[in-house]
C-alpha cells in the first residue's frame, strides 16, 4: 500500500470532496435518480466546513477519503466517512477513523453517533460501533461507539443527550450488555 497522509480539509477541497462523496455513495449501486436526491446532503458547504472538523486522506497524490466530526461536550457526531471506491481495501478508512478516535480521546468524548447507509453497517461494526435502531421510515442506521465509555456517574445509569435536535436517552448500564456498551433509544 502507498503511504496515506491524513490532514485537515481546506475550504478549497470542498468541490473535490463533494464529488468524492457522490462517487463513494454511488458505489453501493444506487441509481442516478436516488443519487440526485442525495446531492444536497453530500455537498460540503462553507458552513459545514466551518462547523465540523473534517479530515482528508491523501494517497498517491490524490484525495482518497474523508471523515467529519462535530463535538458537543461529551457527545460527538460522525459524518461523511467516505473512501474513493478505487482506494477501498487499502487502509484509508482505518487511517481516517484513527484520526477521528484520537481527536475524540483528546476532547474526552464519551460517545460518537452517526446515521449510516445500511450498506456500511459492517464497516462501522469493524470499528466498534453498534447499531441502535432506525430513524423514522428511512433506511438509515444509527450507530453509537462502544469505545472507552465509562458507566454513568449518577447511579441511575440513564443519561439524556441530544442527537441533533432529537432527545436521546442513553442507557449506560444494562442487563446482558458489557458495561462499555452504550445503548440509545429515540424518544
Amino acid at each position: 500500500m502507498s503511504d496515506v497522509a491524513i490532514r485537515l480539509a481546506r475550504p478549497s477541497d470542498a468541490e473535490a470532496l463533494t464529488s468524492l462523496a457522490l462517487r463513494a455513495k454511488a458505489s453501493w449501486g444506487y441509481d442516478e435518480e436516488f443519487m440526485e436526491l442525495c446531492r444536497e446532503e453530500l455537498t460540503l458547504t462553507p458552513e459545514k466546513m466551518n462547523a465540523w472538523t473534517i479530515w482528508v486522506a491523501e494517497c498517491d497524490g490524490r484525495l482518497a477519503g474523508m471523515i467529519a466530526l462535530n463535538v458537543g461536550g461529551e457527545q460527538a457526531e460522525l459524518e461523511d466517512f467516505m473512501v474513493e471506491p478505487e482506494f477501498h481495501g487499502r487502509g484509508i478508512g482505518r487511517a481516517l477513523m484513527s484520526a477521528l478516535f484520537k481527536e475524540c480521546s483528546t476532547q474526552r468524548v464519551r460517545s460518537v453517533s452517526l446515521d449510516a447507509d445500511p450498506n456500511a453497517e459492517a464497516i462501522y461494526r469493524k470499528f466498534g460501533f453498534t447499531r441502535i435502531g432506525y430513524y423514522g421510515d428511512t433506511l438509515v442506521i444509527t450507530l453509537l461507539t462502544a469505545v472507552s465509555l465509562p458507566l454513568g456517574r449518577d447511579g441511575r445509569g440513564l443519561r439524556l443527550c441530544y442527537y441533533g435536535d432529537t432527545p436521546v436517552i442513553t442507557l449506560l448500564t444494562a442487563v446482558s450488555l458489557p458495561p462499555s456498551i452504550t445503548v440509545a433509544y429515540y424518544v
